[in-house]
């Protein structure tokens, strides 16, 4: 069993992609039109080939792994070929499918050496028809409030709810939460915790900053809107506010798109072991969001809101 390409083809391929101005979907065109007796990669094959480089200075996948007892074969490139193969055709496939002719143990370093991690299904709301207008509304204003002041995504509050657990699973079947979130202990967060936090901020930054929540039952009720009628007047964001967040919009909230993922990758990477080492690591994670990975989130909302409109409500 021969490896799917050799160190010839990724030299080319590197080279056509350097030719290709860095556009790894042109590169993967001109590599199958150029050499058509070979195995056509596809753009994805391109980008790890860019990415292994950077970091490794190898073009082989297996260049991350440690293996100090043999060399590397010609039959372990070629089984780390065709894993990487399986997981880009197949990406819901299990690593216990994958290991065939290795350990699971080098199949895991396989996937790392790619940065390639696993990811769970998570159980959302399904769009309903008429959050088609709703979504557009939102994004039309939020986009014309940025274009009115380049700084005005910066003076949003967002706010949101993830649920942390010590196996990184939450069975919707099989759990229940008794004490849920109510409109009295979501008014005490507003009136103690929240302010507290904001206690360090100017007085001035405050006036201006706009609240976000979304449209759960214990932030509609009639003491959270009146306090945020009083609190934020004409500056908040939500179900029966001044302006309408759009119901089941995860992809427009940065805490949904990037936060809860970010902590979570951070806090799972080895087995939590009780509920302190929990907390001490999702502390740890927050800490780590730094102003750079902000200001690349602050650039990606409007982006976002413009995306939406001409391709998140299109399969509506």
């Amino acid at each position: 069993m021969g490896a799917m390409y050799s160190i010839r083809d990724y030299c080319d391929m590197y080279l056509m992609y350097g030719q290709c101005n860095g556009n790894a979907l042109r590169t993967a065109r001109e590599y199958a039109r150029r050499y058509p007796s070979r195995r056509p990669p596809d753009c994805n094959v391109i980008r790890r080939l860019d990415d292994r480089l950077r970091n490794t200075g190898s073009v082989l996948p297996t260049a991350n792994l440690h293996d100090t007892e043999r060399p590397r074969s010609g039959l372990k490139v070629a089984q780390a070929d065709a894993i990487l193969q399986r997981v880009e055709e197949t990406p819901e496939v299990s690593t216990r499918a994958l290991a065939r002719e290795m350990t699971s143990g080098t199949v895991h370093r396989i996937l790392r050496s790619e940065r390639l991690h696993p990811f769970r299904y998570t159980t959302v709301q399904g769009l309903k028809p008429d959050d088609f207008q709703k979504g557009m509304a939102f994004c039309e204003w939020l986009l014309q409030q940025q274009n009115t002041d380049n700084g005005f995504i910066a003076h949003i509050l967002w706010t949101d709810e993830s649920c942390f657990t010590r196996d990184g699973v939450f069975n919707h079947h099989n759990s229940h939460m008794w004490s849920q979130l109510s409109g009295q202990s979501y008014l005490v967060f507003l009136n103690e915790v929240l302010t507290e936090f904001l206690d360090d901020i100017p007085l001035a930054t405050i006036q201006g900053l706009w609240f976000q929540h979304n449209g759960a039952p214990a932030h509609f009720c009639v003491p959270v809107r009146g306090w945020l009628d009083m609190e934020y007047p004409g500056r908040w964001i939500g179900r029966g506010g001044p302006v309408l967040w759009p119901p089941r919009s995860p992809d427009l909230t940065p805490l949904d798109f990037f936060l809860w993922g970010h902590l979570k990758e951070l806090v799972y990477r080895d087995i939590v072991t009780t509920q302190m080492d929990l907390v001490a690591r999702l502390h740890a994670a927050c800490t780590s969001v730094d102003p750079a990975m902000l200001q690349r989130v602050m650039t990606a909302i409007p982006r976002r809101a413009q995306a939406c409109p001409r391709h998140a409500w299109r399969t509506l």
